[in-house]
């Protein structure tokens, strides 16, 4: 988890900011995904084909193209709804719903179809918390910061590639 934050913070950092636009572990069926693990065990960003940027996400339904509507489950509010520029603060959205996704072991609303999940977001709600021991608390609260509505609220990838070392030097 904490590659993909340095990675992103990396391309936010960038003049202009570069946004990656589609932050996600996987993507059931088709095998995309923007998140690759090298033989070592490091993690990669890649696959940056903007999907969510370049179609609107508030008015799909279920026969629209499968990797647009499956990319919904990652959005940020302004993303699903287009009320304000994407930008890297969405990133960072999709990054905590990625977190999510990594200690989980499932797409966030795995349990029902994209089109309630879109539904569910807009309503504020996220993913229960995962139960596994991997996850520390300080971790949870990290990315449930990632989630909040309102795009200034949530931190910057810098912010949170710095908590993540942080944590990693605490333990």
């Amino acid at each position: 988890v904490s590659e993909i934050a340095d990675a992103l913070h990396f391309l936010h950092s960038r003049s202009p900011h570069i946004i990656h636009g589609d932050v996600r572990g996987v993507s059931t069926y088709t095998g995309t995904h923007s998140v690759f693990i090298s033989g070592d065990g490091h993690a990669f960003l890649g696959n940056f084909d903007f999907t969510p940027l370049q179609f609107p996400l508030a008015d799909f339904d279920d026969t629209d193209n499968y990797e647009i509507i499956q990319s919904v489950r990652w959005a940020a509010p302004e993303v699903i709804n287009g009320s304000v520029p994407i930008g890297t603060r969405s990133d960072v959205f999709a990054f905590g719903l990625f977190g999510y996704e990594v200690f989980s072991g499932h797409v966030p609303f795995h349990e029902t179809d994209p089109v309630s999940a879109r539904r569910l977001l807009g309503k504020n709600q996220r993913p229960p918390r995962p139960e596994t021991d991997q996850l520390s608390d300080e971790v949870w609260n990290l990315l449930q910061r990632c989630w909040r509505r309102v795009a200034p609220a949530r931190p910057t990838m810098e912010q949170v590639s710095q908590r993540l070392q942080e944590l990693r030097t605490q333990t």
